[in-house]
């Protein structure tokens, strides 16, 4: 979630201009790796409790718990996503764990905004690439 943020952060400070030249789109600067150390992150108190509240109904398939659905009801902003998305890092962490030559999906999203849906899609995507990153370079 950490690597997920910063990277997030990047794509919507438009890190990447872009210019004509020769007749071919090029990059005006490269891209440079995020510090991770001097990157800010943080949990919100409910995102945790979120977070805890249901990693049995993820990791245990005869868990009552999976019989209800949890709705996260806060306003715009607030932190919904970081919370579901926490969620999904466990749940495909915790699948890749038991199989590892599993590669299907784990994780279903509907969005029902259209200007939520592309904000959305990348905090998903930075998470996902986020996932995928070896550990020995991650900080």
């Amino acid at each position: 979630m950490y690597m997920q943020q910063a990277h997030y952060k990047l794509a919507s400070e438009k890190i990447r201009e872009w210019r004509w030249e020769a007749g071919r789109l090029k990059l005006t600067r490269t891209f440079v790796e995020p510090d991770y150390l001097k990157a800010s992150a943080a949990w919100r108190p409910f995102q945790l409790a979120f977070l805890l509240m249901n990693l049995e109904a993820v990791s245990d398939v005869s868990s009552t718990d999976r019989l209800a659905v949890d709705l996260i009801w806060f306003p715009t902003g607030g932190g919904k996503t970081e919370a579901y998305l926490g969620l999904s890092a466990f749940s495909i962490f915790l699948k890749r764990l038991r199989n590892p030559e599993h590669s299907g999906t784990t994780v279903l999203m509907r969005y029902t905004l259209r200007l939520l849906t592309t904000q959305q899609f990348l905090r998903a995507a930075s998470l996902i690439c986020s996932c995928e990153k070896p550990a020995a370079h991650a900080a």
